[in-house]
């Protein structure tokens, strides 16, 4: 996965141009993903987790930083 606004402008970028058709071009909705996950045989809930639990322990690791910055600009 990429940030989109990045990816929109490479080359490799391929627009959908159907609505209907969320699995194709380089921009799925998150029920294509889970969709296609599935046909692979791969836990997309397990993924979703660990998706989540990478962001609570990047917010978590950041968190000193983020009180110290706060405490200086007061």
């Amino acid at each position: 996965m990429t940030n989109f606004s990045v990816n929109k402008h490479s080359k490799n970028f391929v627009k959908n141009l159907n609505a209907d058709a969320d699995n194709e071009g380089s921009k799925w909705s998150f029920k294509a993903l889970r969709k296609y996950y599935e046909s692979q045989n791969i836990d997309s809930k397990q993924v979703f987790k660990s998706i989540e639990d990478v962001i609570i322990k990047t917010c978590i690791s950041a968190e000193p930083n983020m009180l110290d910055l706060h405490s200086k600009s007061q």
